[in-house]
């Protein structure tokens, strides 16, 4: 049977933020919430205490954020014994769309397990695998858990089919206090979740972890809809732990937006002391001048670390 609950509160905070670090956060935070549409709620879960909120219990379209609250209700429940995530369906069970979606790739006489569609709900946002396993915990459920972790302003009330990716998605919504309540369940849920597994493993890192190191485990869950740019994220450090949610609307372009959501969250992650480098993952290349190495061949080992070190080879 699966784990997935509270392993108490996680946080091991610290002292307050340095107050010029502090007054940077806010700074930063203020200036991104400037506009009406858009709401900020961020916390750190260890290390110096800080937390900032604007707009944080207004509600908003949440998107595909609430696919978090869909697979964590299928971890719930797996975790009562009542869904088996191990169970396997067939490729053809999962449907088709007229959007891009990862299961094409996969041969048509595939199964999944639905451990596997939520993983895919998360890390690729797929929709036919978000809506399939919303099909299997029901509405209802969904309801009850978000309500019992205390998102009382968060209503899934449609799927993520073709017909509800328009404007009737916008019927799902949520508010920054609330998906900051799901972060904070996650974080202190069973260490090593396979919900943040998939969450950190995920492709779409262009927002919250835009302008952040690569190497910096973030689990993220974005949601986008028509001048809809959402992003919710923990971000976790050897010192720092940082929960950010931004939720947006009317948009004139969301493509901006997400910049502008990238750019916040590096800089209230330095401003709070999180670290900005990457590490070191290549090794300094040998000094092969006093072993009998042709220039030439320097050269090229020189070449071969720059490109690793950059991260242009695989």
């Amino acid at each position: 049977m699966d784990s997935f609950g509270r392993s108490g509160s996680g946080r091991e905070h610290g002292s307050p933020v340095p107050s010029e670090g502090a007054a940077e956060a806010v700074r930063i935070l203020s200036k991104f919430a400037a506009a009406d549409g858009r709401s900020v709620a961020v916390r750190t879960l260890r290390g110096p205490r800080f937390e900032f909120f604007a707009r944080g219990d207004i509600e908003r379209p949440a998107a595909s954020v609430l696919k978090m609250a869909i697979v964590m209700t299928a971890y719930d429940l797996a975790a009562k014994g009542l869904l088996d995530l191990d169970e396997s369906i067939e490729h053809a069970e999962l449907g088709h769309s007229i959007y891009p979606s990862v299961l094409e790739v996969f041969s048509g006489d595939h199964r999944f397990t639905l451990r596997e569609v939520g993983g895919l709900a998360l890390a690729l946002s797929d929709n036919l695998s978000a809506n399939y396993l919303l099909h299997v915990v029901g509405l209802e459920e969904v309801a009850g858990f978000i309500d019992a972790i205390g998102c009382r302003a968060t209503h899934l009330r449609v799927g993520y089919g073709d017909p509800e990716l328009g404007p009737r998605g916008r019927a799902n919504v949520s508010t920054a206090e609330d998906v900051l309540r799901m972060l904070e369940y996650l974080y202190s849920s069973v260490p090593g979740s396979p919900v943040l597994r998939a969450m950190e493993n995920g492709a779409r890192k262009s927002r919250i972890a835009l302008r952040l190191p690569e190497d910096l485990p973030i689990a993220n869950k974005t949601g986008s809809l028509e001048g809809v740019c959402n992003d919710a994220a923990l971000i976790r450090g050897e010192a720092l732990d940082l929960a950010f949610v931004a939720l947006t609307d009317r948009e004139a372009d969301t493509a901006v937006t997400g910049m502008e959501i990238g750019d916040a969250a590096s800089g209230v992650w330095h401003a709070l002391g999180g670290r900005m480098e990457e590490k070191e993952l290549f090794a300094a290349p040998p000094a092969l001048a006093n072993v009998g190495v042709r220039s030439e061949t320097r050269e090229i080992a020189h070449r071969i670390w720059r490109l690793k070190k950059n991260r242009r080879f695989n």
